[in-house]
Order: structure tokens, then C-alpha cells, then sequence
């Protein structure tokens, strides 16, 4: 599993470490509320913000749909071991009281399904709405995109003034095309020519 988690686990590190980091000047302290589905981006976040001292990442995901329990337990070490804390609960009782990020990403990866019929209905209390980001006004809502509106995020939060989404694809795309440009070089191809 860890061979299948490594690449998606280092992009999406270091574009959303990057976002952060040029968002808020700094990664030690942040705060960060992640709801949806335990995936690559879920266990990325983990592994990466538990290494930076002070750092909160409050992970609420539906009971089943949680994070790799070896994961979330190196996770674990590694906040304890940098004064940082990662936490995983199955409901949305007990929020933080203060976040600076609110994170979420697709349920549904693409070319993948559910065991459960029903899996919408257990998702939907996870959805990041007005008045899940209204508990935060001075958060961020970060999405690594493409989004479902509707599902995991409301419209009017990811097209709201709280998001920097669009932004953080950016990144994505840059970092894409340097991965892609590194390939082609890899073939012979002659630098500045995709």
C-alpha cells in the first residue's frame, strides 16, 4: 500500500506545504481541519504536518472511511516526537474551537467505488458549507481540485473569499509540468522543448 501512496503522498505535500507556507509565512503553529474520506491526501497531510512543532490537524472522517491505521499511527509518533498533533475522529462532534485551514478533498477517486450503496448519505454530514466555515471566519479553504459541487464542498465556499483552491491548483500545475518536463528529459529530450 505504501508503494501505491509514495507519489501522490509527495505531490501533494509539498503543493499544499507550499500554499501554506506562502499563505501564511510560516507551517509551524497552523491549524488544520481535514473532513472526507482517510485517502492519499488525507494521509499526506498527516505524515507531513505532524513533523512541523505546534501544527494541529484535526482529521474528521466518516466511521470505515478513516485513515490506514499504520498511517495515522506513524502520524502519531511523529507529532508527539515535534510537539505537533494529529487526531482522527469518525463524527463531527468536539470541532476544534480555532482552525487557520479547512481541508477537503473529492470522496470519490476517480476509477474507484464504494462497497456501500449508501456511502452519499454517510459522507454528507462531512460537506464543508457556509455554516461549517462560518464556525471559522478567518480560515482558509484549501481543495486539492477537481472539486464535486455539491458533495464534498458547497459552491459558495469554493467559490467564496475564504478559498485559496484556485490558487493551490496553481501550484499543482507547476509542479505537474516539472514532474512531466523531468520525464521528457529523462527520454532525451532537450531541456525547454514539451
Amino acid at each position: 500500500m505504501l508503494a501505491e501512496l509514495l507519489p501522490p503522498l509527495e505531490s501533494a505535500t509539498k503543493d499544499s506545504l507550499t500554499v501554506l507556507q506562502r499563505h501564511f509565512g510560516r507551517i509551524e503553529g497552523l491549524r488544520v481541519l481535514y473532513l472526507g474520506e482517510g485517502n492519499n491526501t488525507a494521509t499526506a497531510l498527516s505524515l507531513a504536518l505532524s513533523r512541523f512543532p505546534g501544527t494541529e490537524l484535526h482529521l474528521r472522517t466518516p466511521a470505515g472511511y478513516g485513515l490506514p491505521t499504520d498511517y495515522l499511527d506513524r502520524a502519531g509518533e511523529l507529532a508527539a516526537g515535534n510537539g505537533a498533533l494529529v487526531t482522527e475522529r469518525h463524527d463531527l462532534a468536539h470541532l476544534p474551537d480555532r482552525v487557520d485551514v479547512v481541508y477537503t478533498t473529492r470522496w470519490q477517486t476517480t476509477g474507484t467505488s464504494k462497497p456501500d450503496p449508501n456511502w452519499r448519505e454517510v459522507f454528507a454530514p462531512f460537506q464543508v458549507n457556509a455554516e461549517l466555515m462560518a464556525r471559522y471566519p478567518a480560515a482558509v479553504f484549501m481543495h486539492d481540485l477537481p472539486a464535486h459541487r455539491g458533495e464534498e464542498v458547497a459552491a459558495d465556499v469554493l467559490d467564496g473569499p475564504s478559498s485559496i483552491a484556485f490558487w493551490q491548483a496553481g501550484h499543482k500545475l507547476h509542479s505537474a509540468m516539472a514532474v512531466l518536463e523531468g520525464c521528457l528529459r529523462g527520454r532525451g529530450e532537450p531541456a525547454g522543448r514539451a
